[in-house]
C-alpha cells in the first residue's frame, strides 16, 4: 500500500509543475496522504480483525479438538454415541475416521455378543427354571403316587382288619348262639323234668284224694247202715245232694248202693286230678332274651343291607349274604320262642327311634334274601 501512494505522489509532482499548481498539489498531496493515512487505519483494522477473526478461529478449532479428544476418548471406552458424535467433526483425518469407525464397530459387535449371551443365558435358566418345575412336579406326583400307594395299602389292611373282626366276632355269635341253643336245650329239659314233677305230684295229690273220699263214702255208707230211720236223710243223702246226685224214692239195698256210691264217688273225685292233669302249662316268657336275640338279627340284617349287592357270578358273597341271613333267621325265631310279643326299640344316627317287630325284621330279612 505505501507504495501505490509513493507512486501516485511521484505522478502528481509531474502533473503539476508550476506554483499555483504545486500548491494545488500539495493539498492534493495532503489530501492523498490523509486518504493514505486512512487507508493505512483501515488496513491495520482489517489486519487486526483478520488476526481476532484468526484467533478466535484457533480458539474454535482447539475447543472442537479438545472437544473431539473427549469424544474420542469416551469412543474408546465404549460409547457409540459419542462414536457417531465425534464421527461428524469436520476436520477429521483418515485416521482418526478408520479409528473411530473400528472402535464403533467393535463396540457394536461386544454389545450384540453380550446381548446373544445374555439372552443365552436367560434362555439357559429359563431351561433350568422350567427342568427344575419339571422336577418338583414329577417330585410331587411321585409323593402322591407314594401317598396313594400308602392309603391303599392301609385301606387293604383296615378292610383285611374289619374282615378279621367280623369273622371273629361272626364266630363269637356263632358260639354265642351255640351256648344259648344249649341252654336252651337244658332249660327245655328242666322244663320238662318240672312237669314231670308236677304231673307226678297231680298224680299223687288225686291219688291220695280219691283215697280220702273212698274212705268218707264207706264212713257215709255204715253210718246210714246204723241209721234208725230210713225216710230221714242221713248225712250219706245230704252229701250226696250237695254233690248233684238226687235222692231215689226207695233207697236201694245197702248190697248195691255202696258199690254204686263208691263207683260214683270214684269217679267224681277222679275228675278233678283229670282236669288239673290236661290244663296246659303256661311257659314262662324271656323278654330280655328276646330282645338280645332280635338285635343281633337286626345287627345281621343291617350287614348283609349295607354290603354291596353281589353280581349274579359271585357266587361266594351271595354264599356269605345268605349264611349271614340265615343266622339272622334263626336268632328271629328264637325271639318268637323266647317271647313272640317282644320288639325290638333302637335309634338312628340322627338320634331319632326306631321301632322294629318281629314281624318287620322278618320281612325285611326275606326281602334281602330274595335280593
Amino acid at each position: 500500500m505505501a507504495r501505490r501512494l509513493l507512486y501516485l505522489f511521484v505522478a502528481s509532482s509531474f502533473l503539476f509543475p508550476t506554483a499555483a499548481l504545486a500548491q494545488r498539489g500539495q493539498q492534493v498531496f495532503d489530501f492523498a496522504l490523509q486518504e493514505a493515512q486512512r487507508e493505512l487505519q483501515r488496513q491495520e483494522q482489517i489486519q487486526r480483525h483478520r488476526e481476532f477473526e484468526r484467533a478466535q478461529r484457533q480458539q474454535e478449532l482447539n475447543r472442537l479438538q479438545q472437544q473431539f479428544a473427549a469424544l474420542r476418548q469416551a469412543c474408546l471406552r465404549g460409547d457409540v454415541a459419542t462414536c457417531d458424535h465425534a464421527l461428524t467433526f469436520p476436520n477429521l483425518t483418515s485416521q482418526d475416521r478408520n479409528l473411530l469407525q473400528w472402535q464403533r464397530s467393535a463396540i457394536i459387535d461386544a454389545r450384540q455378543a453380550a446381548t446373544e449371551q445374555a439372552r443365552r443365558a436367560h434362555e439357559e435358566a429359563i431351561a433350568r427354571e422350567r427342568q427344575r418345575e419339571e422336577a418338583e412336579r414329577q417330585r410331587k406326583i411321585a409323593e402322591s403316587a407314594q401317598r396313594a400307594q400308602e392309603k391303599m395299602a392301609e385301606r387293604i389292611r383296615e378292610i383285611t382288619r374289619q374282615r378279621e373282626e367280623t369273622k371273629q366276632q361272626r364266630q363269637l355269635v356263632e358260639q354265642t348262639e351255640r351256648e344259648r341253643v344249649a341252654m336252651a336245650a337244658q332249660l327245655l329239659v328242666l322244663r320238662q323234668e318240672q312237669e314231670r314233677a308236677t304231673v307226678m305230684t297231680w298224680v299223687a295229690a288225686g291219688g291220695a284224694f280219691a283215697s280220702v273220699s273212698l274212705a268218707l263214702v264207706l264212713l257215709l255208707a255204715r253210718s246210714a247202715r246204723n241209721s234208725p230211720d230210713p225216710q230221714t236223710p242221713g248225712l250219706r243223702d245230704r252229701w250226696l245232694t250237695r254233690m248233684g246226685f238226687r235222692r231215689r224214692s226207695a233207697s236201694p239195698p245197702l248190697a248195691r248202693v255202696e258199690p254204686v256210691l263208691g263207683i260214683a264217688a270214684m269217679e267224681h273225685t277222679s275228675t278233678v286230678p283229670e282236669a288239673s292233669l290236661s290244663r296246659p302249662l303256661a311257659t314262662p316268657r324271656d323278654t330280655a332274651g328276646a330282645i338280645a336275640a332280635l338285635e343281633l338279627a337286626f345287627a345281621y340284617i343291617v350287614e348283609v343291607r349295607d354290603a354291596p349287592t353281589p353280581a349274579h357270578d359271585d357266587t361266594l358273597a351271595r354264599k356269605e349274604r345268605l349264611n349271614t341271613l340265615s343266622l339272622a333267621a334263626k336268632q328271629l325265631g328264637l325271639a318268637r320262642n323266647l317271647d313272640p310279643d317282644a320288639v325290638l326299640e333302637s335309634s338312628d344316627g340322627d338320634g331319632a327311634s326306631l321301632r322294629f317287630t318281629q314281624s318287620e325284621l322278618e320281612a325285611e330279612a326275606l326281602l334281602l334274601e330274595g335280593i
